[in-house]
């Protein structure tokens, strides 16, 4: 079995690692071949790296707020004079498998191989995803990182959890062994009512029993599950990758809140309270001490160590806000175009495989609560006669007694009726407390849902601060209530922790004021995770229907004799059908295609060949470029001239350009706009393409 299962993870990881390692050669030679990096933020971490190299490149009032672990790998490459966009280009894209070699092992810890591939490859090839691999962006460098990170501290735990899952398992047998030595002797006491005192001490022995085996399992579960945390250090690498991808990308710093959820949700969070806190803590003080040198550059270069904030509260709220600001559902809304934008078919094909799992998952849910309440009613009805009847016999049993020592029946009598009311009355109060403490923890779990509903609400108005606290205790008291509805969900504590990620950057990206969709892909693997969360349950759902069809056809029923003539007919093929394979199987194969046909798109620009081709003539033209100041309305012709080049600003008045440039005493204006009208006292003397070099008259 272990050497089937070692072949099934071999085959995937082989087939993802091949097909990352593919998709991410071909992007790279394209985007490095067919000059496609037009974002102004690619070059800023060009500047920066180029800062990190030793240049004087100037914007000091930007760099310190970006994030530099791209920047400073790539200032390595340019350290050794390979000075070029090819070098961002080739670190962003490497970083793409590794984010799906690492989310195959985090889809790992929840479900099964083939469901696990399916997700990495979802991950992998999401058109967002694609559109991202080596285009110079932080997004897929931060996102493997995370998700590397967040493997790390989870598969700790779960391992742990396995360890004691075993054990409780082994431990059940025992316990087992001893409630039926307990029912025997019960019987011999209804048997044999003479030895019933007798056969109540066996039966209190049995349970005094039962009850120490119990608190050494705990023990023994306790020791077991300390004794893992000490020697597995890969929980605490976690914290150190996380501080690496917090480094890559600021808003990483968020998934702190989500380990927070993750202990927070346990079950067993009370119980080991200073084994998880010792945890975090040392946790936390690693991620701090990893971006430590990275606060002591900022406070000797720029006086300001916690610089890296600011790039937070500039996604708050504005005075001035665009329209599309105010639509809360824009990345709902953006959901078939950030899985698929050339052809949506693909994307709502899947789309449509989620939402069937969900109507499922929801009906299912409504039942478990309905059936629960009644099954929790009846339970307590039936435990308070049993209790009953065996205390009325054993007053009936002291009654004879009574009978044979003082003949006083009648007194007896009436006092055994007096405690019968005793203990029926206290019992009824016992059972509609328990049913009120079980209503009122459904409650709690409605009134956590209200309060994540209006917190996603309140993204337009208030701050993404106050947003996320509310998010964060509206999650919290979910899982106080979850945790006292006893659930057969082992795997709450994950599928909650998930959930949260995807909510948590959903609230934070929408209180941003800009929106766009590679923002999505801070929480790509959260939304990932749900896709197949909901398509595992469709899949289960349908091999359920495939069961009771094999049940119809061995079953002799002649009412239903045609109807089962016609399914034996089928019999072989109906047993064949493996839902849970067949429909990732089915997706992998329609994002095979959706992934060629990414590649044949043309993403050529042409004004990055203009752009390089107006620098290469100004060079010629004035050989003193260096000594001369230039303004520009493009960030790009910094890093092209390898000198500061500064940028013409918005706020600037079109009709006052030109008296702007003679003030800060420009000799060249490169535009990549048409500013011939505008530019008073300079004249145009190259134009390449969309590009216009202006000579100060």
């Amino acid at each position: 079995m272990f050497k089937k299962k070692w072949n099934e993870e071999k085959i995937s990881l082989v087939f993802l690692s091949s097909f990352s390692a593919i998709i991410s050669f071909f992007i790279i030679y394209i985007n490095c071949n067919f000059n496609t990096l037009t974002g102004v933020d690619v070059y800023l971490y060009l500047m920066y790296s180029l800062k990190f190299a030793g240049f004087n490149v100037g914007y000091d009032y930007v760099i310190p707020n970006l994030s530099p672990l791209i920047p400073f790998l790539n200032s390595l490459v340019f350290r050794l004079g390979f000075i070029s966009e090819d070098s961002i280009i080739i670190i962003t894209g490497l970083f793409y498998i590794i984010g799906v070699i690492s989310s195959y092992f985090l889809f790992k810890l929840r479900f099964n191989n083939l469901i696990s591939t399916l997700g990495a490859f979802l991950f992998g090839n999401f058109f967002i995803i694609l559109f991202s691999i080596g285009n110079g962006n932080l997004d897929i460098p931060s996102i493997s990182l995370c998700i590397l990170a967040m493997y790390l501290i989870f598969s700790q735990e779960y391992n742990n959890n396995n360890t004691i899952n075993n054990n409780s398992n082994n431990n059940s047998n025992s316990n087992n062994s001893n409630s039926n030595n307990s029912n025997s002797n019960n019987n011999n006491s209804n048997n044999n009512s003479n030895n019933s005192n007798n056969n109540n001490n066996n039966n209190n022995n049995n349970f005094n029993n039962t009850n120490k085996n119990n608190s050494n399992n705990k023990n023994n579960q306790k020791n077991s599950y300390i004794q893992t945390i000490k020697t597995n250090k890969r929980f605490y690498l976690g914290f150190i990758i996380l501080a690496l991808g917090f480094l890559a990308k600021f808003t990483a710093l968020l998934l702190l809140m989500v380990v927070l959820i993750y202990f927070l949700s346990k079950r067993d969070f009370k119980k080991n309270f200073k084994k998880y806190i010792q945890m975090l803590f040392l946790g936390f003080l690693l991620f701090a001490l990893t971006i430590i040198p990275y606060v002591i550059y900022l406070a000797l270069n720029y006086d300001n160590p916690l610089a890296f904030l600011s790039y937070a509260d500039a996604m708050g709220l504005a005075e001035i806000k665009p329209e599309f600001f105010y639509q809360v559902f824009f990345y709902f809304e953006r959901i078939p175009h950030i899985i698929y934008s050339p052809n949506l078919t693909f994307a709502y094909v899947l789309i449509a495989l989620v939402l069937v799992g969900i109507i499922i998952t929801g009906v299912k849910f409504i039942f478990y609560l309905k059936n629960k309440n009644k099954a929790i009613h009846r339970n307590n009805i039936n435990n308070s006669k049993y209790k009953i009847n065996n205390k009325y016999n054993d007053t009936n049993s002291k009654c004879k007694i009574n009978n044979n020592k003082y003949n006083d029946t009648n007194s007896n009598r009436k006092i055994n009726n007096n405690k019968y009311s005793d203990i029926n009355s206290k019992y009824n109060i016992k059972n509609i407390v328990k049913i009120k403490s079980e209503k009122s923890y459904e409650l709690l779990l409605i009134l956590s849902i209200i309060i994540l509903t209006f917190s996603f609400f309140l993204t337009y108005i208030a701050t993404w601060k106050f947003t996320e606290i509310l998010v964060f205790l509206g999650i919290l008291i979910f899982v106080h209530g979850f945790n006292h509805v006893k659930s057969k969900n082992k795997s709450f504590n994950f599928d909650l922790t998930i959930f949260s990620w995807f909510f948590i950057y959903l609230i934070f990206f929408t209180t941003r004021i800009t929106k766009g969709d590679r923002y999505f892909i801070s929480f790509m693997p959260p939304f990932v995770f749900i896709c197949l969360y909901f398509i595992d349950t469709f899949s289960k759902e349908l091999n359920g229907l495939k069961a009771k069809l094999l049940k119809n056809i061995y079953v002799d029923n002649p009412k239903n004799y045609l109807k089962i003539k016609k399914l034996i007919k089928h019999e072989m093929l109906i047993k064949w059908l493996n839902f849970r394979k067949i429909i990732p199987i089915f997706i992998i194969i329609l994002f095979l295609f959706s992934t060629t046909s990414y590649l044949s798109i043309n993403r050529h620009e042409s004004i990055i060949n203009n752009e390089k081709e107006a620098v290469i003539w100004l060079k010629n033209y004035d050989t003193d470029y260096m000594n001369k100041v230039i303004v520009s309305d493009s960030p790009f012709y910094t890093f092209y001239m390898r000198k500061e080049v500064s940028l013409l600003t918005k706020n600037v008045n079109t009709s006052n350009i030109g008296s702007f440039l003679k003030n800060k005493s420009v000799s060249y204006f490169i535009s990549n706009l048409n500013y011939s009208n505008h530019v008073k006292g300079y004249k145009i003397i190259k134009t390449i393409g969309k590009v216009s070099i202006y000579l100060r008259e």
